[in-house]
């Protein structure tokens, strides 16, 4: 069938009104001619319908918008005056891992701290390459004990958001315990919660998010804190512009546009 479905539309309308017309069957080739006149009205729905199949598919497969909830929010965070985003860098994930460097920056992309921490052990050259942080540049940092109060102040009272935020809360709590020093609290809320709802992907790595939006993580073993705290502050920027790629290209039909990609869980990769 050649016609556009509008014409098909018609031509159905038309049938349907001539069939109803001709009232009961008159005799037994009225009734033939009136079953082959029915199966070319049935033949016009089963087009229309695999047209409309059709075009459900492609509507279905464009790229997913993102929630007006979680712009409104980044939105909402980027105005309060006393919010602080949070980068925690540490020697492993396990409990008796060592904090090594605690950066706060500003909605507006000021340090307010950063704050370097010289462990009891040297650092692995996988973990030098995984902070960005060499042996020697530690050598003059605070031991944990000097920079407790110092971390302490410099969260006190700000909203804080940080990316796998249960990771900063666990390292700070397992420090806290370790060591027998005053156990901080703060206010604030996970950065990753937000933007794997905002991207639709659970998963997601901040370096990833950030070349999705432009905005590429140095590569390591060049990649500090620093680099990453303002990471987060470039996504979270994103978010309120409700930006989800740099990458204006249109996928072809019928390809996978799905958020959902394989990425590997969690953002501290030891």
């Amino acid at each position: 069938m050649s016609k556009s479905l509008d014409a098909i539309v018609v031509t159905l309308g038309t049938g349907v009104a001539d069939e109803r017309a001709k009232g009961p069957v008159q005799s037994y080739q009225d009734l033939i001619e009136r079953v082959q006149h029915r199966a070319h009205l049935y033949e016009g729905l089963q087009y229309i319908e695999e047209q409309l199949q059709t075009l459900r598919r492609t509507v279905q497969s464009l790229p997913s918008l993102p929630p007006e909830r979680e712009v409104l929010w980044a939105n909402a965070v980027l105005a309060l005056p006393n919010m602080a985003l949070l980068e925690i860098d540490t020697t492993g994930l396990s409990e008796d891992a060592e904090i090594v460097r605690v950066t706060l920056l500003s909605p507006t992309g000021t340090l307010i701290d950063d704050i370097l921490i010289k462990p009891k052990y040297p650092l692995t050259p996988r973990l030098s390459e995984i902070n960005g942080l060499r042996n020697e540049d530690l050598e003059q940092a605070l031991s944990i004990r000097e920079a407790w109060p110092r971390i302490a102040e410099s969260l006190e009272g700000r909203y804080i958001l940080s990316f796998a935020q249960d990771f900063d809360r666990e390292k700070l709590n397992e420090t806290a315990l370790r060591d027998q020093l005053p156990r901080i609290n703060f206010i604030g809320e996970d950065l990753q919660l937000h933007l794997g709802h905002f991207l639709g992907n659970s998963y997601i790595k901040l370096a990833e998010a950030c070349t999705r939006i432009g905005h590429p993580l140095p590569e390591r073993p060049h990649q500090t804190g620093v680099d990453r705290a303002r990471g987060q502050l470039h996504t979270l920027q994103a978010m309120a512009n409700a930006v989800t790629s740099c990458n204006t290209s249109t996928p072809a039909p019928g390809a996978d546009n799905s958020e959902d990609q394989s990425f590997d869980t969690g953002e501290h990769p030891f």
